[in-house]
């Protein structure tokens, strides 16, 4: 990683401590009122609910416009930059199988705690959370997403070739 990339991931190391500190639960059915955030959709159930529930509705219907019309049946997503899994887990919860990719240590652990915590895991797809360099990775996906993560890297174009690399064929990329 670069100088650029360690500093990020740390400042988002201690921006996930910080919000789990006081309370913050990132997970779009368990999340509840959090006094910390006063400006925030997180401070608020029914913000977080309108805001990252139109996400993951956005993502299921692109999936059912673009690849169930085609016959494939839209299985496995890599969400680049999770940060700390909630879009990830949301979508799991919706049946497909979902790899969530950051470079902060610390919102892969939040992620990984919180899911393992989730009163629906057995009825979820599949679901892991891994630290990585999204530019390094290897796999076949039929969505490759990228919310609010696509403007931290400083090569865009760069980063959407290697997103198309990675889709299986008629895969898809949603920024």
């Amino acid at each position: 990683m670069k100088d650029r990339e360690i500093e990020e991931a740390e400042a988002f190391d201690a921006q996930i401590r910080e919000r789990v500190n006081n309370g913050h639960i990132p997970d779009l059915r368990r999340s509840g009122r959090c006094e910390y955030f006063y400006n925030n959709v997180w401070r608020d159930q029914e913000f977080v609910k309108l805001y990252f529930g139109e996400v993951v509705e956005k993502v299921i219907d692109a999936a059912q416009k673009y690849l169930t019309k085609k016959g494939n049946i839209p299985k496995k997503i890599l969400e680049v930059g999770c940060g700390p899994g909630h879009i990830s887990l949301e979508l799991a919860r919706n049946h497909f199988d979902v790899v969530g990719l950051d470079l902060s240590s610390a919102c892969i652990e939040v992620a990984k705690e919180v899911a393992a915590e989730d009163p629906w895991a057995n009825e979820r797809g599949g679901l892991s959370y891994l630290k990585a360099d999204f530019l390094q990775h290897s796999g076949k996906y039929d969505i490759v997403l990228f919310t609010a993560s696509l403007h931290h890297f400083p090569d865009c174009r760069l980063a959407v070739e290697h997103a198309k690399n990675l889709l299986n064929p008629d895969g898809i990329i949603i920024v």
